[in-house]
């Protein structure tokens, strides 16, 4: 889809705001130039433009290096694809210099560290002077780079991290979110496990970062609500280099289900010391850790990650297109695997939603202003790589999430099967057995 199309698609709500601002012209969709009302205004107008600034400055945290890096490997493609798209036509028209100005992205490095992700966020508005702040990727991220937004008073958008985890760090002001909600990811948790014979006796792995801690209370809830027993070693530090008590408990408990939430380094320490021990449950499901082919593989190969279970962000069967693009989602995964010969990252949908949002809201706006820029969130509507734009009275997006099983694969090592859809029940599960990983 050409930009005109999508951005006119995009500024349903322009009308509104401009009432709502009290603003007296209001141009034609798709962010075409606009004249002034007055001959005065028209000199006010005039004169601004010569001040324009020289591109409109999205300031953008992510961890590019450190244990969460992979979920860094796709944005820079995603963006070198989207922005002459943005740009094509001279960027966005920003009516109070009447004129198109371009987007830059200043990236980043989170580090995957919630100090440096702060440090690095506070840099892009206080040196960078970036007019939005974009933080991405895990709480590490988005509740550091949140903080740094509510405290300048600066417009942001947060992409991924759990709804509720996020929430502990509100309420939010000026801070609007793309995120998944944990109750109905560990609903689909417990979908897929009640897809296999089991004794329902589930053994925690969760650390004490801030999605461990919110996490491990809601599966106790679900598994009480759904007949399953809780065998809970209890909370620890990430990188604890020696997990054999824990899975001691869960050999002698006989639990027939692992379910971890972990970074990348701390799954591979755990899982191969679950095969040292000979102790391989049934069904093992692990989030964050492996949301890649790659990171899986840490473990040290395809057999020993074989029958994995996890949450994923996106996957050819996902109903939903890139109207920014023009691509279908059979193209995106197809334009990436050609190009990389590496499976395709599912954090690519969230990475053009962002820019999918962002644009929506220069658009609709047409300013710079902060705070006409933060109160347009709530109005955006439109289609987007995850579907229709749609902010809650939390400043959240909720984007579709499924759970799928690594299994040996053809083309690469491992292949993802989509095992459970939960709410979402637009996108198709597999229709191959799963694999029972005591079993292999």
């Amino acid at each position: 889809m050409r930009k005109a199309k999508y951005l006119k698609m995009l500024s349903l709500c322009l009308v509104v705001l401009m009432a709502l601002t009290g603003l007296a012209a209001c141009g034609g969709g798709g962010g075409g130039d606009q004249s002034s009302s007055s001959s005065g205004e028209s000199d006010q107008t005039s004169a601004a433009a010569g001040d324009a600034p020289e591109t409109i400055k999205i300031g953008y945290v992510t961890p590019f290096t450190g244990g969460l890096a992979e979920f860094g490997s796709s944005i820079r493609w995603v963006v070198d694809l989207a922005l002459p798209i943005l740009n094509a036509d001279g960027g966005f028209y920003i009516k109070e210099y009447d004129k198109r100005i371009p987007v830059e992205i200043i990236f980043a490095d989170s580090e995957s560290n919630p100090t440096k992700a702060a440090e690095a966020a506070q840099k892009l508005v206080t040196t960078d002077n970036v007019n939005i702040l974009v933080g991405a990727w895990t709480p590490d991220t988005t509740m550091s780079v949140s903080a740094v937004a509510e405290r300048n008073a600066i417009p942001a958008f947060m992409e991924n991290s759990p709804i509720e985890s996020w929430l502990e760090g509100g309420p939010y002001t000026w801070t609007y979110s793309l995120m998944f909600s944990v109750a109905n990811m560990m609903e689909a948790y417990f979908d897929a496990w009640d897809k296999v014979d089991t004794n329902k006796k589930i053994g925690f792995i969760f650390d004490n970062n801030v999605d461990g801690i919110v996490m491990a209370p809601m599966v106790k809830e679900i598994a009480d609500r759904r007949g399953y027993t809780v065998v809970d070693p209890g909370r620890f530090p990430m990188s604890t280099p020696d997990y054999s008590s824990m899975i001691n408990q869960f050999k002698q408990e006989g639990c027939d289900i692992i379910v971890a939430n972990a970074i990348t380094p701390d799954y591979a320490v755990f899982l191969q010391q679950f095969y040292q021990m000979s102790y391989i449950p049934k069904i093992m499901t692990v989030g964050k850790a492996i949301h890649f082919e790659a990171d899986a593989l840490t473990v040290g190969s395809a057999e020993l990650a074989n029958g994995l279970m996890s949450e994923i962000h996106w996957d050819r069967a996902y109903p939903y297109d890139s109207p920014l693009l023009g691509m279908s989602v059979n193209e995106i995964c197809d334009k990436w695997e050609a190009e990389h010969d590496s499976p395709y990252p599912t954090t690519i949908a969230n990475d053009l939603t962002c820019l999918e949002v962002l644009a929506a809201l220069l658009e609709t706006a047409q300013t710079l202003d902060r705070e006409t820029l933060r109160d347009t969130f709530p109005l955006l509507s439109g289609p987007s790589t995850y579907g229709e734009i749609n902010f809650n009275e939390d400043h959240v997006f909720e984007n579709p999430l499924v759970i799928v099983q690594y299994v040996l694969g053809e083309k690469y090592p491992l292949e993802k099967n989509i095992v459970a859809s939960g709410k979402f029940t637009m996108i198709p599960e597999s229709d191959k057995p799963i694999v029972i990983m005591s079993e292999r």
